[in-house]
């Protein structure tokens, strides 16, 4: 489940949507109730992920390319336990937007 989400695990997903405790009992007590909708939520996501990817690569390969190398950069800072948290988060879309707009500067060099 960790494919093409550049760099933030599924297990952080499910934390932040607060749904991890639920997944981890349902996984415990095979409760498919809860793990078939996961499963093909899964499933799908992946697929319509990885097909917007593809497109993207395709049509738009610097642009997708910087895009990925600016979240990259702007998730060293989240890893670094030396910032704050609103400081990492401002950071973060700083540089964001810089891999985004110099993906434009570089494609309109070439």
């Amino acid at each position: 489940m960790e494919w093409l989400f550049l760099g933030i695990s599924s297990t952080v997903l499910l934390m932040i949507m607060g749904i991890y405790d639920i997944y981890l009992v349902s996984i415990s007590t095979l409760d498919f109730y809860v793990l078939v909708p996961m499963g093909i939520g899964l499933i799908l996501g992946g697929y319509v992920f990885l097909n917007i990817s593809k497109y993207c690569l395709n049509n738009f390969p610097t642009q997708t390319y910087y895009t990925i190398l600016g979240f990259v950069l702007g998730s060293i800072f989240v890893l670094y336990p030396g910032f704050s948290f609103d400081l990492q988060g401002v950071i973060c879309i700083i540089l964001l937007l810089i891999g985004f707009f110099l993906s434009i500067y570089l494609e309109k060099v070439q």
